[in-house]
């Protein structure tokens, strides 16, 4: 073992002493403190282990024991706890030596390194703050180092809102440097650790800390925090607007720069909350917006700034109260509607529009309704259908909802409602309860999607696929019967056709990813995902054989992607944003000469077109960990797929220049004719003749 590293043991009169030996500590007692029939025991705080050391010598003056350090087998802090075997009492060593500390730095008393497993290991004889007993601390030494300060103090005592503003209270300071040599800050960070806002705190009086943990050359008192976080901070940030969800730290800044920083931790029961949401605040009426502080699994603090949905303003909450109370006064009736809707009944663009515009002009004598948003660009054009069209969240939305014999959906079940109604919602409640007809939004193949039916919010009766190996996957994957999966084909097939020849375009449709969930225009504009499309949009080569052949590139942002229109700018003149409602889908299909995507399953409306389709498959790893696909992209979907914009510009290229496109052969279609809806329909009345 290395030198014994420190000062001089301490000793005094009538002061037990301790001192690092070569092969352990060496306790001396003094004859005053000495017991009839003594024992030292050794013992570890965290776990209550115990050890008993054996006297190696007894004297007039003192009597000496040894603590090997072959006994120090766990890391952590010891005591040392003198036993008198006569009397059965006993105390923990040390106690006597606070007095004698005039200063902070004389709490630690000696240090020295011993091997353990083949590994060095610091071994610190101290006081702690609490001045209580002389303690041992062993952990795992890298370098012969003197301790770092941290900030080892840190408590939440209350988190609240005040007019508009967050008020976070508690206490924070580094042991051994006085609470106002230290300012304090309130850090957001994202996802990516980035730090995002620094808001300066004011210092409060803590008395208490100062009792327990003060000396005369550490003051304490003022390590108490105020943090005001105004809501304004959320309105003009770019950073900080909705949606946004950041970790919360707390930093003490030195004068020379030093920063001590610790994230905010505090379970939800010690701020009197029942649930996570600790505390939350509406900001102004017209955008619903909705700042809430709340506590992860791990009792993490963060601060998440999202858009609240409609359907919990107080008006529709009375509308909700109001129709539920008289579908049960009236004795829960039920009408003959079937209901339909798509993308949160805000869109009609999909499958439930392609099989409501077949009912309605081929079945007369089934009562369809179709639930739009009045505010969505495609509420327009169901005018013609009078009442058969439902305004989303009006009085007659929520009875229909209540009333309805059957649901149909290119999307999940609530989609008609909002998309995740609490288990305490009448109306949620009586939806699940009905038949529930999934058309689907696309053919799965491309992507992985949760649909198991022992999942109630996505589960349906019958759900709707276009091949083969599609039908094959539901039943594999979600737990379906292959009766439950009739291979009908999507209502919206029967309404493409092929219109490329009145337009030279081609269609670049990108889906979402899940890990952008919660990105705000900034985390945006440093993703993957902006720097690789918006590279493929500007790239050279592409504009020349654009300008060449005179193809026009129209770039259908999903709706996900469509909040962040603002970030594609400076775009070339052949390049054209097509924002999601702004131009139905099914005509940009039927005019395009050529799709790209990465992983939609509106490929598939493509090849029933039998037109062309490039992949764009860039984040093709991080895609394969986050989702995944039924089939291997790599190899399955052969040269049409690109990794980066220059193979995709290069397919671009030699698509224009008349080069055969080779189409994928796995997936193929059982229908491509018509009759899409007509199967659709008969499927549903099958359905419902059986219940």
């Amino acid at each position: 073992m290395g030198e014994v590293l420190g000062k001089a043991p301490l000793s005094a009169k009538s002061i037990v002493t301790f001192e690092f030996t070569a092969t352990g500590i060496r306790i001396l007692i003094p004859s005053d403190q000495k017991a009839k029939d003594p024992a030292l025991a050794l013992e570890h705080t965290k776990s209550g282990k115990t050890w008993n050391i054996e006297k190696t010598a007894s004297g007039v003056h003192s009597e000496t024991w040894l603590v090997p350090f072959k006994a120090l087998e766990l890391n952590g802090s010891y005591q040392f706890r003198y036993i008198d075997k006569s009397s059965s009492s006993s105390r923990v060593l040390g106690k006597e030596l606070a007095p004698s500390l005039k200063s902070d730095a004389e709490r630690f008393m000696q240090r020295t390194f011993f091997p353990r497993a083949g590994e060095l290991h610091n071994a610190e004889l101290y006081v702690p703050y609490t001045k209580k007993s002389a303690r041992l601390r062993v952990r795992k030494a890298f370098a012969h180092v003197e301790n770092v300060k941290s900030l080892e103090h840190l408590t939440v005592k209350s988190i609240t809102q005040k007019n508009d503003e967050f008020r976070i209270i508690g206490t924070a300071f580094v042991p051994g440097i006085p609470s106002l040599d230290l300012k304090p800050f309130l850090i957001l960070r994202n996802e990516s650790e980035d730090e995002v806002l620094r808001i300066p705190g004011e210092r409060k009086r803590s008395m208490g800390n100062q009792n327990r943990y003060g000396f005369p050359d550490c003051d304490y008192t003022d390590s108490g925090y105020l943090f005001r976080i105004p809501k304004t901070d959320f309105s003009t940030n770019e950073r900080l607007k909705a949606p946004s969800r950041l970790k919360v730290c707390i930093s003490l800044v030195s004068e020379d720069g030093a920063s001590y920083e610790k994230t905010l931790k505090s379970t939800p029961a010690s701020l009197n909350s029942k649930l996570r949401t600790i505390v939350s605040m509406k900001g102004f009426a017209s955008n619903h917006i909705l700042s809430v502080i709340s506590a992860a699994a791990n009792d993490e603090i963060f601060i998440t700034h999202r858009i609240e949905e409609d359907v919990l303003s107080r008006f529709n909450k009375f509308k909700r109260a109001l129709a539920y109370k008289a579908y049960n006064t009236l004795g829960k009736p039920e009408s003959d509607a079937w209901l339909l809707y798509e993308f949160e009944s805000s869109a009609a663009q999909d499958n439930a529009l392609a099989l409501f515009e077949s009912l309605r002009s081929n079945r007369k004598d089934l009562n369809v309704k179709f639930i739009i948003d009045r505010r969505s660009p495609d509420a327009a054009k169901l005018k013609r259908h009078g009442r058969n069209v439902i305004a989303k969240y009006s009085l007659r939305h929520y009875w229909s909802l209540l009333t309805a014999r059957i649901l149909v959906s290119s999307q999940s079940r609530y989609h008609g409602y909002r998309l995740a109604p609490p288990k305490s919602d009448p109306i949620g409640r009586q939806m699940a309860k009905k038949p529930f007809v999934f058309l689907q939004h696309g053919v799965i193949a491309l992507k992985k999607i949760s649909f198991h039916r022992s999942n109630p919010r996505v589960a349906c009766d019958l759900f709707f696929s276009s091949t083969k190996l599609e039908q094959g996957i539901i039943c594999r994957e979600y737990g379906y019967e292959p009766h439950e999966v009739p291979v009908v084909g999507l209502p919206r097939f029967d309404k493409l056709v092929d219109r490329s020849d009145s337009a030279n375009e081609i269609l670049i449709m990108p889906t979402w990813r899940k890990w952008l969930q919660r990105a705000n225009s900034h985390s945006f504009k440093s993703s993957d995902f902006f720097r690789n499309y918006i590279s493929f949009l500007k790239n050279k080569e592409l504009s020349d054989t654009c300008s060449r052949h005179g193809i026009k590139l129209k770039f259908y942002l999903h709706p996900m992607i469509s909040k962040h229109i603002d970030c594609f700018t400076d775009l070339p003149p052949h390049v054209e944003i097509v924002s999601n409602g702004q131009e139905p889908i099914n005509e940009l299909m039927m005019k395009a000469r050529m799709l790209v995507t990465d992983y939609s399953s509106i490929a598939w409306d493509f090849m029933y077109m039998k037109k062309p389709v490039a992949f764009f498959h860039f984040d093709l790893p991080a895609y394969d960990e986050a989702h995944g696909a039924y089939f291997d992209l790599k190899n399955d979907l052969g040269r049409s797929s690109a990794k980066n914009p220059n193979e995709l510009t290069a397919l671009i290229n030699s698509w224009a220049h008349g080069e055969t496109w080779p189409a994928p052969t796995i997936n193929e279609f059982l229908h491509t004719d018509r009759n899409n809806c007509s199967r659709a329909i008969e499927v549903i009345e099958e359905l419902l003749a059986k219940g």
